[in-house]
């Protein structure tokens, strides 16, 4: 299929995605915190890395396995997000679009 139509495509499903978006709450949008424990402690991670949830954050959380790290990249509307990993840190940046 051509790129045009693709864009096209994709740029009515944006469309109607924000308008569906529009009258959800913010913790509608946002994950179930009983099933990001559950899965940190079956899968023994200590950082999660996901995306998007319309809320970009750093989260920590105290979990029977030790300290735990949920890094949330934001939903690329007016702000994009990345995350930068050093051997030593892991940062969240955001910047406008």
């Amino acid at each position: 299929m051509p790129i045009f139509f693709r864009k096209k495509i994709a740029n009515k499903i944006r469309v109607y995605s924000d308008i569906s978006n529009k009258n959800k709450s913010k913790t509608m949008m946002d994950v179930y915190p009983q099933i990001v424990k559950k899965m940190i402690l079956h899968h023994d991670v200590h950082w999660m890395i996901h995306g998007h949830t319309h809320q970009s954050a750093i989260h920590r959380l105290c979990l029977t396995n030790g300290m735990v790290y949920r890094y949330v990249l934001g939903a690329w509307d007016t702000h994009g997000s990345i995350i930068k990993i050093s051997t030593t840190t892991f940062e969240l940046i955001s910047f406008l679009i």
